[in-house]
């Protein structure tokens, strides 16, 4: 028993002293594992100094290597100044294309010098005709008169005879008083007098037309230049009728005292004498003998001698028409209008005044502005009108009904639509020219009329006031500047004529280099860059592109009947302005316009893509509608049943088109944005006066 215990006592000491050595080892095995881990990072240690090492070798081998190649380029000089010789021959060839260059600019220089000479010329040629046809209206006004004053002794003897008693005297008139007594019309005597000319105060112009050196003279106008030297002071006057107006040249020596209010932009009543001017702008001056202030002018008049940005005038926009460029531009204006007026007259068209407040919109892309009475108040009672009433965007459905009464008619009014964008080519405010013929069959026919129309008011205004377009020519933006076309250039070459598809193919063409913000695609409608591209760029011409979708134009315009649904419509593209005129042939068949117009309602189920809802005009007949009207006040009966009845009784082929006269302006005049041409434009946040 006693050796069983005691081999049990040996086992457990062998047991703690294996347990003990386990310990032991497992604390060794535990110190090799963080030795080796030591190592381990020594050794990555160790890897990064040979990494920097032969990264330093590398750096080392590139200067040797560089080192060598500066030596085998030293070794090539020769070859290198040889390279150097032809690069210099190279630059030396630029320069000389660039001589050549600059010698084309010098004579393009000296073209329009040439051009200004002839205009020059005009303007004198003009004035002297303008003096010989004065006094040919004197001359005509004298015997007027003349005839005048025997018309009514002829009148009187009439009477007396009327007057004496029945075979009081055996006398009998002359047949030929007789005949007289019966042709003459039976007017009041006052209305022999209306065509006298009316007593106005004479202008500067008229004043330089007619008077000479030594004529005694008076005027009126506003102060536009005062300058004031140590013993002469220049006053220049200005009434409006003319660009530079008069010189006044004030003497000291001749005791004149100049009223202390003179200041500019005061207006003055000025007499005193003609004399020759050793100037070159003016040919005659004025030597004051009196000078008197009608309206003096605050220190605080906006405009110096100094040309001042259109930016800074349009916050003085009832101001700035005294100053010369705004001057131009209305003059040019006015006579652009005369000229419209003409060529529509010398062409037989009759002028329509189309409604301004009107119940459709043919344009259907622009917004409108609804028009509200001061007694439509929000209540069960009607509108004043009885309906909604817009103001007009267009008058062209009111000039096709007239149309089909006179054949040939137009419009100049002014429109309106609610545009947001604030951009140089838009307004909310301005004026059209709308033009409709019958018996237009050919969209070519309705190109010609556009081009005529286009290109004669522009030669018109050439001639009438040269002298307005070299000024606003030599202040023109750099845009119309940098074109190749100009104002002289319209009416010497034929306009462009390309079709929808050919434009696409163009700019698609151009589009690898050109890279265009909106990409064209066929389907889609013209961007101004496309526009403009085809304009300024690819024709450097105007032109005209025609026969677009269907689905990208209004519903009055007729269908071409091919293939791909395009429609007889033109668009009149011109350099620095894109699109200038728009025109189409009108549908006249009644049943293919209402179904254009039934197709107008969004709910039916050719339009699920949306094409017609530029105009939502919905018809309450339509199957979809289950014969209640969706809109009553704009219902297709109460708004274009008229217009369809125009297709009902004696429908017949017709055409016409629209030029926005603003955009005409700017063209006329190279003035960038279409608000410095409206005397007190109308945008978007903008009515200040």
């Amino acid at each position: 028993m006693e050796k069983l215990k005691d081999k049990i006592n040996s086992i457990r000491l062998e047991a703690e002293a294996a347990s003990t050595r386990a310990d032991a080892a497992e604390t060794a095995l535990k110190q090799l594992s963080d030795q080796q881990v030591e190592r381990e990072q020594e050794i990555i240690s160790l890897q990064n100094k040979v990494t920097m090492l032969e990264e330093d070798l590398e750096r080392k081998e590139e200067r040797i290597t560089e080192a060598k190649q500066l030596v085998a380029e030293s070794e090539t000089s020769k070859t290198a100044g040889d390279a150097l010789s032809r690069r210099i021959n190279m630059l030396e060839e630029k320069l000389e294309e660039t001589e050549r260059e600059l010698q084309q600019t010098k004579e393009q220089l000296r073209n329009i010098d040439i051009k200004s000479e002839t205009l020059e010329r005009t303007v004198a040629q003009m004035e002297t005709d303008k003096a010989a046809q004065e006094a040919k209206y004197d001359e005509i006004n004298e015997k007027y008169l003349k005839l005048r004053e025997e018309h009514e002794e002829t009148l009187k003897a009439l009477d007396d005879l009327r007057l004496l008693p029945q075979n009081s005297i055996n006398f009998s008139p002359p047949a030929s008083a007789l005949r007289l007594q019966h042709s003459l019309p039976i007017f009041p005597r006052a209305t022999l007098y209306s065509t006298l000319s009316p007593k106005l105060p004479v202008t500067i112009q008229q004043i330089l037309n007619t008077h000479s050196t030594g004529s005694l003279v008076e005027i009126s106008g506003w102060v536009k230049h005062y300058r004031k030297q140590k013993n002469v002071s220049f006053i220049c006057i200005t009434d409006g009728s003319n660009l530079n107006g008069i010189q006044v040249v004030v003497d000291r020596d001749k005791n004149l005292l100049l009223p202390e209010d003179l200041s500019l932009g005061c207006s003055v009543k000025v007499s005193g004498t003609l004399i020759d001017s050793p100037g070159t702008n003016q040919l005659l001056e004025l030597l004051p003998t009196s000078i008197s202030v009608i309206g003096a002018a605050s220190k605080e008049y906006p405009f110096q001698k100094k040309n001042h940005s259109f930016e800074y005038t349009r916050s003085y926009e009832h101001l700035r028409p005294r100053l010369d460029t705004f001057k131009a531009i209305s003059q040019v204006r006015n006579e652009a209008m005369k000229a419209i007026h003409k060529f529509y007259q010398d062409n037989n068209f009759i002028q329509i005044h189309t409604p301004i407040l009107t119940t459709n919109n043919c344009e259907g892309g622009s917004e409108t502005f609804s028009v509200i009475s001061d007694s439509d108040k929000p209540s069960k009672e009607p509108p004043f009108f009885g309906k909604n009433v817009n103001l007009s965007v267009s008058g062209q459905l009111h000039l096709e009904a007239a149309c089909c009464a006179h054949s040939r008619v137009y419009n100049f009014n002014p429109v309106f639509r609610a545009e947001t964008s604030l951009t140089s080519r838009h307004l909310s405010e301005f004026w059209m020219v709308e033009a409709e013929v019958s018996f237009l069959t050919q969209i070519s026919q309705l190109m010609d009329l556009i081009e005529s129309s286009f290109c004669s008011p522009i030669k018109y205004v050439l001639d009438a006031i040269p002298q307005h377009l070299l000024y606003l020519n030599n202040r023109a933006d750099p845009i119309f500047k940098a074109l190749k076309w100009s104002i002289f250039d319209y009416g010497t070459k034929p306009f462009n004529r390309i079709t929808y598809c050919e434009a696409i193919s163009i700019l698609e063409s151009s589009n690898k280099k050109k890279h265009f913000k909106f990409t064209p695609k066929w389907g889609l409608p013209l961007q101004t860059e496309h526009e403009l591209y085809l304009a300024n760029t690819y024709f450097q011409a105007p032109v005209f592109v025609y026969n677009y979708p269907k689905k990208l134009k209004p519903f009055y315009m007729k269908s071409n009947g091919d293939e791909l649904q395009t429609v007889g419509c033109v668009d009149l593209l011109v350099p620095g302005l894109a699109e200038l005129v728009g025109g189409s042939l009108r549908e006249d068949n009644y049943d293919v316009l209402y179904d254009n117009i039934t197709k107008l309602n969004p709910l039916h189920p050719t339009n699920s893509d949306g094409i017609y809802d530029n105009i939502t005009k919905l018809n309450p007949l339509h199957p979809t509608n289950n014969g209640q009207p969706q809109h009553k006040v704009n219902s297709i009966e109460q708004t274009l049943q008229w217009y369809l009845d125009l297709r009902k009784y004696g429908t017949v082929p017709h055409g016409g088109y629209g030029l926005g006269f603003d955009r005409f302006v700017q063209l006329l005049t190279g003035v960038k944005s279409i608000r410095d041409v409206a005397m007190f434009a109308r945008y978007f946040d903008h009515c200040n006066t």
